[in-house]
Order: C-alpha cells, then sequence, then structure tokens
C-alpha cells in the first residue's frame, strides 16, 4: 500500500516539474546557491549575503520585507573607490558599513528609501560594504576605525 503513495507521488512531481518547464518555454532556469561571508561586528556574527555583480549590487535588498537581527549583505566591490548607494525599492531602515581594507571608514546609520530617492556616497574610498539593519550600528557602538575581519563560507 505505501508503494502505491510514492509511486503516485513520484508520478505527480513529475508531472507538476513538466508543466513548469512548459510553462517557461522549455527553458530551464538554474538559479545559483547565493554566496555567502560572515563577519564579527560589534562582538557579534553576521550571516552575510556576498553581491559582487553590477545587477545584484543594483537590486541589494531591495524589495525585501525585512532582514534577521544579525543577517545583511556584503557588497565587494573588487577596487577601492567612491562608491554610491540609493535605497530604490526598501521597505525598511538599514545601517551602512563602509569599509576599505578591513577597516570601517564610516557608519550611515538609519537609511530609508524616501520619496526623493536619495544618493548616499561613501565618506571616503572604500572596497567593501556592509548593509545590516537599521539601529544596529549603535546597538553594537560600531563604530569609524574599528577592524572588521569577513571569512567567506566555501
Amino acid at each position: 500500500m505505501q508503494k502505491k503513495y510514492v509511486v503516485v507521488f513520484i508520478v505527480a512531481l513529475a508531472v507538476v516539474g513538466a508543466l513548469i518547464y512548459v510553462g517557461r518555454g522549455g527553458k530551464v532556469i538554474v538559479i545559483p546557491p547565493k554566496e555567502m561571508a560572515t563577519s564579527v561586528l560589534g562582538g557579534e556574527t553576521f550571516n552575510l549575503e556576498v553581491v559582487r555583480t553590477p545587477e545584484a549590487m543594483a537590486q541589494g535588498l531591495a524589495g525585501r520585507p525585512g532582514i534577521g537581527d544579525r543577517d545583511g549583505m556584503l557588497f565587494v566591490f573588487g577596487k577601492t573607490g567612491v562608491q554610491y548607494f540609493t535605497m530604490k525599492g526598501m521597505k525598511f531602515s538599514i545601517d551602512i558599513i563602509w569599509l576599505r581594507g578591513g577597516k570601517i571608514v564610516g557608519v550611515t546609520q538609519g537609511v530609508l528609501s524616501a520619496g526623493n530617492i536619495p544618493i548616499y556616497p561613501s565618506p571616503d574610498l572604500v572596497d567593501n560594504v556592509i548593509e545590516v539593519k537599521s539601529g544596529t550600528a549603535d546597538a553594537l557602538k560600531i563604530n569609524t576605525g574599528d577592524t572588521v575581519a569577513i571569512v567567506f563560507n566555501k
């Protein structure tokens, strides 16, 4: 009797898969796993989603309903320079932690999308940026000059 249910389940799964395949014009869409990293900020460990491409950076955290208290996003630029952030499409406030060479060069707190979509430039040359939930920098006393180690998960 149980074998019958297993066979029915497998057939149903195959039918659903086929419908999805046909519904997408016969194209298989593969979603790559997200690159992740960890970092210690203010004595707390954070899980960071890593973004490296211009498309992923432009999307950032926009459209998401929120992030966890110890979650964030790490922007890896690959070269040092002045970077600009806009909060278009953001649904929650964030703190932006600007980094160069593993040190914090600035913190912009309580950033939220407004009607005029302001642009936030880095306060100095940066090579990485971490975005975390608004209030985190103040609560954990994260300051300019602090050292930040980032460990990329394999």
